[in-house]
């Protein structure tokens, strides 16, 4: 039915897919698998129409077919559920199902009593608790998926892609979809299933195909192989039980501790993480989309509150309950989405550098114009950063030098706690490295670093020690010798492996 042939991706100077192949039978149910930044995602959007391939061929039927936008992939019969939410938050949930194939009456009239019916029929279907008139954008992230799946089920596809949409599901409604996923099959629908869940993989699917670095390694029968097998096709290496080490007690060191966390509850996301970070340490925070990491970050820093639990600030108990009171206390917070939590774009370089540090002085505070414009000058030239002029608003400087004046922000004031949720997404490779080198000047002055990231490269490379959330729990904890990429996914993918106790 479906050929994927040889085809390749770049964006910039990044490879995302590398001569990549699938094949797709009628009735099949196949995985695809790899871990963070193999191509998965880009592959999906290139089967739904979102991305044009650079070089290759896709094959239906035996016939050569150009999918130039997601109208065609449906056109052709290939429909799509994403995991970041193709939803219309302020259309209903019908209009969002029906999106683009509403029925119409002879005058051209969309036949809304037609629509609400056959939305209805799709919500029963998937048992899917809303009704046909809720706004999308009011219902609960389970709903929401589950609604994904049902505007992809809407276009009556030949075949379905799902990327991920299990992620906000409870077990029953996994179950449920699965067991219509298996009936649909039986009738000759082929489904391609994007997860990270192995439990789910081995339990729906019959097939996988697995990609490394963009590349595809392998194409597997899944009653022919076990976890540990599709672990090295994903990183070439085989994971070592005494790699990944359940979460216990961090041995005491002579640096003083900066945040201490017991038992944070952030429902639904955080379900009792404690953890411990020191002056001077990076802190890696591992863990698939959606796994609890960016919540505890928030919670932290007071943009979120926390249900239970304690958090220990400089040897206080803490409960912030504003990211201004966090920053008055000497916590700074950077986030990958620079648009909605970083820079301010239409305000000057000088201004976006110093927000840090007018933030964490008192209302009504007044610092010179000239000595700010002397000192963006020279920060941003200590920092690496191309801009014209510092009187230039900060929307005119490139994605990787927008992160590293944000960077510069806080490390004009020095935090004690700095607190990054996926900071280098969507910088090119020598900002990303530049940003690692004012990470680590930062903990060499003493400030205790916590970086989320979905790059697990990254964390690799910069942090002394790694906490693995799976579920919003924390289940490994990796450091030494024992911080290698095989541990790092298997811990990620929620593989049952513990290593003996210590002196055992």
């Amino acid at each position: 039915m479906l050929q994927v042939q040889h085809i390749s991706k770049h964006f910039g100077g990044v490879t995302a897919l590398k001569d990549a192949s699938l094949s797709l039978a009628p009735g099949e149910i196949r995985a695809l698998l790899g871990a963070n930044g193999s191509g998965k995602s880009t592959l999906v959007k290139v089967l739904g129409g979102l991305v044009a391939p650079d070089s290759g061929t896709i094959l239906l039927d035996g016939r050569p077919l150009v999918i130039n936008s997601p109208w065609d992939a449906r056109r052709h019969g290939i429909a799509v559920a994403y995991q970041d939410l193709s939803l219309v938050p302020r259309l209903s949930v019908a209009e969002n199902i029906l999106l683009g194939r509403e029925p119409c009456r002879r005058a051209g009239f969309v036949d809304t009593r037609k629509a609400q019916a056959q939305a209805e029929e799709l919500l029963a279907r998937l048992r899917v608790d809303a009704s046909p008139d809720a706004l999308a954008g009011d219902l609960e992230p389970a709903a929401q998926s589950l609604v994904e799946v049902a505007k992809a089920l809407a276009w009556d596809p030949r075949i379905l892609i799902l990327d991920e949409v299990t992620a906000s599901l409870h077990h029953d409604q996994v179950q449920h979809l699965f067991s219509l996923l298996r009936e649909m099959s039986e009738k000759g629908l082929a489904i391609l299933f994007v997860s990270h869940r192995f439990d789910e993989v081995f339990s729906l699917c019959q097939t996988a195909m697995i990609l490394r670095g963009g590349e595809s390694v392998a194409s597997v029968q899944l009653d022919q192989v076990d976890e540990a097998d599709v672990v090295y096709y994903m990183t070439g290496t085989r994971p070592e039980k005494s790699r990944v080490v359940t979460a216990r007690e961090e041995k005491e060191t002579r640096r003083e501790v900066i945040l201490a966390v017991s038992n944070l509850q952030v429902p639904p996301r955080v379900r009792g993480v404690t953890l411990t970070a020191r002056a001077g340490e990076i802190i890696g925070l591992a863990g698939l989309q959606g796994q609890g990491q960016a919540e505890f970050l928030r919670a932290i820093y007071g943009q979120i509150p926390f249900s239970d639990g304690r958090v220990e600030y400089n040897g206080a108990s803490v409960a912030f309950t504003s990211p201004r009171e966090a920053v008055r206390q000497g916590i700074g917070f950077i986030s990958g989405d620079r648009e909605r939590d970083g820079i301010l774009p239409v305000r000057s370089v000088t201004e976006n550098l110093f927000l840090a540090r007018l933030a964490k002085n008192n209302p009504g505070t007044i610092l010179n114009p000239n000595y700010l414009q002397d000192e963006a000058g020279r920060q941003i030239e200590q920092l690496g950063i191309v801009a014209g002029s510092t009187a230039h608003p900060a929307s005119s400087l490139s994605g990787g030098n927008q992160q590293k004046l944000i960077i510069g922000r806080w490390l004009a004031v020095q935090p004690r706690l700095l607190l990054l949720d996926d900071p280098t997404k969507g910088v090119d490779v020598n900002a990303r490295r530049e940003i690692h080198d004012l990470l680590r000047q930062m903990a060499a002055s003493g400030t205790a670093v916590l970086i989320a990231s979905s790059d697990n490269e990254e964390l690799l490379a910069i942090a002394e020690r790694i906490y693995v959330f799976y579920e919003g729990e924390i289940v490994a904890i990796l450091q030494g010798s024992e911080k290698t990429e095989e541990a790092l996914v298997a811990a990620m993918l929620g593989m049952k492996q513990t290593r003996p106790e210590e002196g055992t």
